[in-house]
């Protein structure tokens, strides 16, 4: 039988079997949580992908590497503010550990080592040519010139060290994920909901009063983004790829956010040219100082760059995923109205 191993950042492995039935207990209930941490098939280890051994010792690292088949890496810092330093530790750093530990198992099992599948973003697109256009798809590499924003800079180099690193390691795969939300029957949001830069987005539009009517967003269920990666995981001959687990639906973003009952009269769509004067009225606001930054940060206007130019000059596909999905049974849902107005309500409340 399959079994899985946490790795939790705690100080010893009760504490982290605690933080992770505190996780399980918020998004599933209590009971489905008892069951679930629970589960003989399920071990959780405090660690730190962030050290070389993953906190774990020599020995238990040598140990964990014998036991491993494949590592699913979803730890990330999203924040998408903040020091470098702390983004290169968080997805790159930690990256390379996973490296070593897939690595490490061939050790054991003569020349084979462990499958490595790295969740990454298709931010890593960055951002539009000067000139010309781009399509970004799953054939293609990360772009050489590193993105503006930290973030993405980051999650850029990890790539770039997974896919370096299939000289010792058979399969490296890359999945990169669109904006994960809400599940497809609603659910809880994100719990660490404020550290989410669309949710931000949606206060700071909420706050200002106005959204561009002309943008789009691709929102991404995410108990259907963790089916797809495990399919696409367990697809032998999807090795060694790259996929855009998003689906090619464009929302509007004007009507999410308008169509929620909680912001009736409240938010109004408009022309970008009439965002951008309601976004030059806030700069002498002062308790718009907040919304203000996240607006010129969200859709690119500190770098000149707007959602518009950025839709004639590059754009992702992510086609080939797509059918792979599809012949898995994976289907990418409507946005419940449970989940979207809970995220609108939400974000009403989010304070500067």
């Amino acid at each position: 039988r399959e079994r899985v191993t946490a790795l939790v950042r705690a100080g010893d492995d009760g504490t982290a079997r605690q933080r992770l039935l505190d996780t399980f207990a918020y998004y599933f209930g209590a009971d489905k949580a008892a069951r679930l941490a629970g589960d003989e098939r399920l071990a959780v280890r405090a660690g730190d992908l962030r050290l070389p051994d993953l906190g774990l010792g020599r020995s238990g690292f040598d140990h964990l590497a014998e036991q491993t088949d494949a590592i699913l890496h979803s730890a990330a810092n999203v924040r998408h503010f903040g020091h470098y330093r702390d983004f290169l530790t968080d997805n790159v750093d930690a990256t390379a550990h996973l490296v070593d530990l897939a690595a490490r198992r061939a050790a054991w099992y003569g020349g084979s080592t462990a499958d490595l599948h790295v969740l990454s973003t298709i931010s890593v697109s960055g951002a539009p040519p000067e000139d010309g256009f781009r399509l970004f798809t799953e054939y293609d590499a990360v772009p050489d010139q590193p993105d503006r924003n930290y973030y993405i800079r980051s999650k850029q180099e990890a790539e770039r060290l997974a896919e370096r690193s299939r000289d010792r390691i058979g399969n490296v795969c890359i999945h990169r994920v669109g904006n994960i939300v809400f599940a497809a029957d609603g659910g809880p949001l994100q719990r660490n909901i404020r550290e989410n830069a669309f949710f931000r987005m949606l206060g700071a539009l909420a706050r200002i009063g106005v959204v561009p009517n002309d943008s789009h967003v691709w929102l991404c269920h995410v108990d259907v983004v963790a089916a797809a990666v495990v399919a696409l995981a367990e697809t032998p001959a999807l090795a060694n790829l790259r996929h855009h687990v998003e689906h090619a639906r464009r929302d509007s973003l004007a009507d999410f956010i308008t169509g929620a009952a909680s912001v009736a009269g409240t938010v109004q769509p408009a022309e970008f040219g009439s965002f951008l004067n309601r976004v030059a009225a806030a700069v002498d606001r002062p308790e718009l100082e907040t919304a203000l930054a996240e607006i010129l940060e969200s859709f690119g206007l500190l770098r000149g760059v707007s959602p518009q130019s950025r839709g004639r000059r590059l754009e992702v596909c992510s086609d080939r995923t797509q059918q792979f999905l599809r012949r898995m049974g994976i289907a990418w849902p409507e946005i419940p109205p449970e989940g979207q107005a809970s995220m609108i309500a939400a974000a009403l409340e989010l304070k500067p």
